[in-house]
């Protein structure tokens, strides 16, 4: 799969020559892979989306680019040649995405502690504040529902009802 990835990551000009790929391990919905290059974004974060969660994936980057846009932060959407934020495979037609690398950044799949549970409420409490004021449209849903936080509190209220 490296090979097919370094191809993949080769689409994406600002990583230039790939040196290296790394599979990221664990992930909930897409599979990630670091990637180094030769290129102004050396170190850049390559995901292969998964279509079957998000079957509208051209939707789902639209909102990432606007607001990537609006944070004017180091997150960073790399570009295909053609100037895409998403490029699809022609083999499978896996839809693809880059990111610069954030030095520093890490993720985790489960909370460690009540300091992290505080420090993910911050920093998503930080977040809305910053995108509080986009420009245009609202976001669009790349799932029916996505945002129906009624909905999801229903219906994490039956689950915890009936859970014996």
């Amino acid at each position: 799969m490296n090979e097919n990835v370094k191809a993949v990551a080769s689409w994406f000009p600002d990583v230039g020559e790939v040196k290296h790929v790394e599979r990221q391990p664990g992930g909930h919905i897409h599979e990630t892979w670091f990637v180094a290059g030769t290129g102004s974004a050396a170190s850049a974060v390559l995901q292969r989306l998964n279509d079957q969660v998000f079957p509208d994936c051209d939707r789902m980057m639209d909102n990432v680019v606007r607001v990537a846009a609006h944070l004017r932060g180091p997150f960073t959407v790399l570009r295909t040649a053609d100037g895409s934020a998403l490029a699809r495979d022609e083999e499978h037609g896996w839809p693809w995405r880059a990111f610069v690398r954030i030095t520093g950044a890490s993720s985790h799949d489960v909370v460690g502690s009540p300091a992290e549970a505080r420090a993910v409420g911050r920093s998503l409490g930080r977040f809305l504040v910053d995108v509080d004021d986009l420009d245009g449209p609202p976001l669009e849903e790349p799932i029916p529902g996505f945002k129906d936080f009624h909905r999801r509190r229903i219906d994490f209220e039956s689950i915890v009802a009936d859970d014996p």
